[in-house]
Order: structure tokens, then sequence, then C-alpha cells
């Protein structure tokens, strides 16, 4: 009997804690998060695609880039099938700055944007923050393998994301 209570306790304590979030994000914030330490600043600038992401900027394709900026980038977003400016008050290009290994920030701690992880080539990569309000899996074409989405999946999910409500964004 104590046995079986015991299991029990064990089995709801376990769901408990993989839906536990602090910030009403998308990530459980007591599980650590960590940047990448494959991140290059210059093989990183470019253009990206959103393959999936939590933040939903636009229901449709969006391309991210990165141009180098003194010590970051200057990040913009476009929305590929129209012409259409990213939402009104945000500048063409955000000026981000490099914090740390695959870290930037803009206009101070809350507007963060980590790289937690990069694949070897810099093709695939995983975007997200501390706080968990934001993540994104981005490609350099609209195409992904399924190894490397899995694999970007497995990285968000190691770093707390609850990933079955990532919503496709790339056609």
């Amino acid at each position: 009997m104590r046995r079986a209570i015991a299991a029990l306790l064990l089995v709801v304590s376990a769901c408990v804690s993989e839906t536990v979030s602090t910030t009403g994000g998308y990530r459980d914030t007591s599980v650590p998060i960590t940047s990448s330490t494959r991140f290059d600043a210059a093989k990183f600038a470019g253009k990206w695609i959103v393959i999936e992401e939590f933040t939903m900027l636009a229901p449709r394709p969006v391309e991210l880039r990165f141009r180098p900026d003194g010590n970051g980038y200057a990040f913009s977003v476009n929305f590929l099938d129209t012409n259409e400016a990213p939402p009104s008050g945000i500048p063409p290009f955000i000026p981000y700055t490099l914090t740390g290994p695959g870290q930037m920030e803009a206009d101070g701690p809350a507007h963060v944007m980590w790289v937690l992880w990069v694949d070897e080539d810099h093709r695939t990569a995983v975007l997200g923050n501390p706080q968990g309000t934001m993540g994104r899996i981005i490609n350099r074409s609209p195409r992904l393998r399924g190894d490397r989405l899995r694999a970007a999946r497995e990285v968000m999910a190691f770093n707390g994301y609850d990933t079955s409500r990532l919503v496709r964004v790339a056609p």
C-alpha cells in the first residue's frame, strides 16, 4: 500500500512540475536555461526564416535579419508575404548588444534574446529568453530537415519550454 501511495505521489508531483511557469510564458522558469557557446557573431549575421515560434509576431512567414552593429546586432523583422512593416512604434532595425556568449539585450533586461542552440554550420538555431516570453526555431531557408527540427525542439524542451505550444510559421 505504501509503495502504491508513494508511486501515486511521484506521478502527481511529476505532472505538477511540468506545468509550472512563474512568468505566464512558454517555459518552466525553474528549469535552468543556457545559451550556446557554439554561437559565432560573424556566422550568425544575416537572414533567418522563422520555422516555428511561440510569440506569434504574425501567423504568416517571417524573416529575421541580424546585421553587425558595434558591440552587437541591428535586428529586424520582415513579413515575407507582404511589404507590411512591423507594428507601429518599432524601428526597422532594433539595436541589440551582445552581453555574453549567444546573449543579446535591447533596452534593458526586458528585451533579452538568447541563442540557445545553433548547429555547427549556423544553418539552424533556437532563440529564447530566461523569462520564457518568447521562443523561436529559425533556419536559413524555409525548408528545415526533420532531424534538425527534432534537435531544435529537444533543445527547447531541455531548457524548459512547452514544445506542444509551438506554432508552424514557415510555408
